[in-house]
């Protein structure tokens, strides 16, 4: 039996001043009548999340309470390469152990800000190391990367602004790569179609690659859901992607 969803979701999350924009609120309304899957990702740069992780937990729990279904992502892959957002140099690479010690960590404290035990729509935790692993550099070349234009990529504020100063390594230049396989994964493992994303360059890519690949009739839903001022100006997006129905077999 289908869970009941709570309609006036929206109109709350307007209330407490979670939503900036959105390019189609009716459409975003009209998905938000029955229960969704939507993500959030959380990478392990250090043993702990912080504050500026709690105002999506916070809004990931009212998507819950109002009969969605959350998936926690922790990046264990992308955690693992760096990502260049927001930063001058290069991250210092951690030793797989203490990034697999992190993931850990933070599984934990994420599990407590939603609940894994109720019947209707109980929330769920990956990890993008499990598909990202098991990928050859031939497939990871062939598969992924002929999807992704370099043209594009140099574009991203993240790495324009890298090379105007020091540079930027191969690694943190392919995180964009890494991050937005989440997007076709999650899709395709469980049906999310509401997925968080810090810049939306990277939502675009992804939905070119997910065109392409699964030739899929979509239409992308941005709503900006909070904007606050730490060291800079932080962006956070949900993005939702409704589908025609004209996938392949996935």
């Amino acid at each position: 039996m289908m869970t009941a969803v709570n309609n006036d979701l929206l109109d709350d999350l307007k209330w407490r001043g979670l939503i900036a924009q959105t390019t189609d609120e009716a459409a975003l309304r009209e998905a938000l009548k029955k229960p969704i899957t939507l993500y959030l990702g959380t990478d392990p740069t250090a043993p702990s999340i912080h504050v500026g992780n709690l105002v999506p937990l916070l809004v990931m729990r009212r998507f819950q309470l109002a009969g969605h279904n959350p998936i926690l992502l922790v990046g264990g892959a992308t955690g693992l390469v760096g990502d260049p957002s927001g930063r001058n140099d290069e991250r210092s690479l951690n030793d797989s152990a203490i990034v697999e010690q992190w993931v850990n960590r933070i599984k934990i404290q994420l599990s407590k800000f939603m609940d894994f035990d109720t019947k209707a729509n109980p929330a769920t935790m990956a990890n993008n190391l499990d598909w990202t692993a098991p990928l050859s550099t031939i497939a990871f070349l062939r598969d992924i990367g002929k999807h992704f234009s370099v043209n594009q990529m140099l574009n991203k504020d993240s790495v324009s602004s890298r090379l105007e100063k020091d540079g930027i390594s191969y690694t943190e230049f392919s995180y964009q790569v890494l991050q937005s396989m989440d997007y076709l994964e999650l899709f395709r493992r469980s049906d999310c179609t509401l997925q968080e994303r810090c810049y939306i360059a990277r939502i675009l890519s992804c939905r070119l690659r997910q065109l392409k690949r699964d030739r899929c009739g979509v239409i992308t839903v941005i709503a900006i859901l909070w904007t606050f001022e730490c060291d800079g100006l932080w962006r956070t997006s949900f993005e939702l992607t409704l589908c025609d129905g004209s996938c392949n077999e996935r």
